[in-house]
């Protein structure tokens, strides 16, 4: 879960440090002008939001729980403007999920 955990009241869900506030599994990996995404947790929206991602040119999933999966539908926004698939490598178990 990301950080801070909702109704924790530790030294850390409580602090005001930056570095204590913590999205849920995605990254995203860029080389020369292609963007790569890896795995599309919850928090996906607000983290291309935040980092002011314009374009995906590629999807990784690691594996098919909820906290890899949760983002895939806000994905479709940049389906629309290139109106083709985005392409995707994942397993076959995850791909059957």
């Amino acid at each position: 879960m990301g950080i801070p955990v909702l109704g924790c009241k530790c030294p850390v869900c409580t602090s005001n440090d930056p570095h204590n506030t913590r999205y849920r599994s995605s990254a995203l990996v860029k080389i020369g002008g292609l963007n790569l995404l890896i795995d599309a947790g919850p928090d996906l929206r607000a983290q291309l939001f935040h980092h002011k991602v314009d374009h995906l040119d590629g999807l990784l999933l690691t594996h098919h729980h909820y906290d890899h999966t949760a983002g895939l539908d806000e994905i479709r926004a940049f389906n629309m403007h290139i109106k083709k698939p985005i392409p995707c490598l994942l397993s076959q178990d995850t791909y059957e999920d």
